[in-house]
């Protein structure tokens, strides 16, 4: 049996001419072009602009120290804080300074969290949620903050600023004892 001329190995100078023709790419239809030119705008500058303001930072903010679990002799105390609990968090050149307390006589058992924002920030807001609870506030002009009425549970805190957002948390609020 004798090879067909397809089935012969090619020279070459066929290999180099069907490489080229491989690479070579085909010239679209004009209509085509013509649609893919219609749909195509440039963006001008201030549309990459807005693109740009729509970026934002998220930070997750790291503990620092918690005076939970601190004697008051280990913090140069005489006595306890009253149950006062420092949190500090720290996020990308921003410390947070949180103070959780039992609220006297809520009831049911509530917390109150006061915070300040420390570092390069202007006006803003403060968002907290523990499950299903939600609560948003804005910051004063020394960037504090406070929630009331707070229940216990699993709670985190999302600070927004202009162009960033920084997360904190969970933080535990454990269950208080009712009060007689």
């Amino acid at each position: 049996m004798t090879p067909s001329p397809s089935d012969a190995d090619p020279d070459d100078a066929d290999i180099v001419r069907n490489l080229r023709a491989g690479r070579a790419l085909e010239r679209p239809p004009d209509a085509v072009l013509q649609r893919a030119m219609g749909i195509w705008r440039p963006r001008g500058a201030a549309a990459v602009g807005q693109a740009v303001a729509a970026l934002v930072q998220r930070v997750t903010a790291v503990l620092r120290h918690d005076s939970a679990g601190l004697s008051p002799l280990a913090m140069g105390l005489r006595s306890s804080q009253g149950g006062t609990r420092q949190l500090l968090f720290s996020a990308d050149g921003h410390d947070i300074d949180l103070r959780l307390q039992a609220e006297a006589g809520a009831q049911p058992p509530r917390w109150r969290i006061d915070g300040q924002l420390l570092g390069p920030v202007r006006s803003g807001r403060v968002a907290l949620r523990c499950g299903d609870w939600a609560a948003e506030t804005g910051w004063n002009a020394l960037c504090e903050f406070r929630f009331d009425a707070v229940p216990p549970g699993a709670c985190t805190l999302l600070l927004l600023g202009d162009g960033w957002e920084i997360t904190l948390g969970p933080v535990d609020l454990p269950p208080l004892a009712d009060a007689p």
